[in-house]
């Protein structure tokens, strides 16, 4: 019987301060299969115990930008740090310069 190696994959979810996020859907994907799916958690941390090869990694968020946005982990990287950034934050610039826009001199 031939043992698969596993290696530990991470990811670690923080904001732009440097807190960590818990809660964040993190999927694993290997082409078009989902090899894992976690959520962080107090440390921001998701980690899976997957079979050595390379993995798309998708962070999931409905109130933090990017939403969803894709990565890459492999053997010789297999821990991955990602900043997001509260949509909350984002909203409200996102106002200002709508109103800045549609000034005229």
């Amino acid at each position: 019987m031939i043992e698969v190696q596993k290696i530990e994959y991470t990811v670690t979810v923080f904001d732009g301060f440097g807190a960590p996020i818990s809660g964040v859907e993190v999927s694993f994907m290997s082409g078009n299969t989902e090899a894992a799916k976690v959520k962080t958690d107090k440390n921001g941390k998701a980690a899976a115990k997957l079979v050595s090869g390379e993995y798309t990694v998708e962070v999931l968020s409905d109130a933090l930008v990017p939403s969803a946005e894709s990565y890459k982990v492999n053997d010789a990287s297999p821990s991955l740090k990602i900043k997001l950034v509260a949509l909350a934050i984002l909203t409200p610039m996102a106002k200002l310069l709508e109103k800045t826009e549609s000034i005229y001199f």
